[in-house]
């Protein structure tokens, strides 16, 4: 089966990564200051809007299937950030405006 632009390889039914132009691109729409701190709230195994992170930023991550859920994230950031899953979107939402200081910025589509 051939994907549409935008849409990486299909992992299982509800998952696709997203390609690293997209996270780019979206990434110059954030307006990061140096020394924010930033969460990716769910990492994935590709790790492309962590990795994407500015490096004048400090970097956190999160990746239930690497033991660390974002529901369990305690410490306060500047910016929550990523591709979620978009079942659960208004979850994500809610638990990142108790810990986002500044704001959040998550790819999202009709599903969210």
């Amino acid at each position: 089966m051939k994907y549409p632009l935008g849409i990486m390889k299909k992992r299982n039914k509800d998952f696709y990564y997203t390609k690293e132009a997209m996270v780019k691109d979206l990434m110059k729409l954030i307006n990061f200051n140096k020394g924010d701190l930033v969460l990716d709230a769910g990492s994935g195994a590709n790790k492309v809007w962590y990795n994407n992170i500015p490096k004048y930023c400090k970097r956190y991550e999160c990746e239930i299937e690497h033991g660390c859920n974002f529901y369990e994230w305690k410490d306060k950031v500047d910016w929550v950030i990523g591709n979620l899953p978009f079942h659960i979107g208004w979850d994500f939402v809610n638990k990142s405006l108790d810990i986002a200081q500044t704001g959040m910025a998550f790819l999202g589509n009709i599903n969210f």
